[in-house]
């Protein structure tokens, strides 16, 4: 039990190497990480929920 596939699925699927943040950024294989957001991104799974939550108030408060 479970999704089964249709007869048709297999024809609608599609990989993109491009990725999209919500923002609708793209982020493609030749373009360069900024080394501090890969800083970031490296330590964000062991940052206490606090510093994440202020690091994420900061963003948006800038934001708009």
């Amino acid at each position: 039990m479970g999704i089964e596939p249709t007869d048709d699925s297999a024809e609608k699927t599609a990989l993109s190497l491009e990725g999209g943040a919500k923002s609708g950024a793209l982020v493609t294989q030749n373009q360069p990480i900024d080394p501090d957001l890969a800083c970031l991104s490296d330590a964000w799974p062991n940052l206490p929920a606090p510093i994440r939550a202020g690091i994420l108030a900061m963003i948006r408060a800038t934001s708009g």
